[in-house]
């Protein structure tokens, strides 16, 4: 295993069975087309939307000192 690179480091797994499986995630992990991106992204971004707009409601920005 030294001559692989470590691009992730998990700590505090409770069990070797869950580190097995999020290695084999891992390994079998491909990338999404651009298409993909895209269709993620527009499908995402009303929803996004929403919950800010949900968030900044009743939000009320408090600085120290005021």
């Amino acid at each position: 295993m030294r001559d692989q690179k470590v691009t992730r480091f998990s700590v505090g797994m409770p069990r070797l069975d869950l580190i097995e499986e999020n290695t084999k995630m891992v390994r079998n992990f491909k990338p999404l087309r651009s298409e993909e991106m895209m269709q993620m992204s527009e499908a995402l971004s009303g929803k996004n939307k929403m919950a800010l707009d949900h968030y900044f409601h009743h939000h009320y920005d408090q600085f120290a000192g005021s």
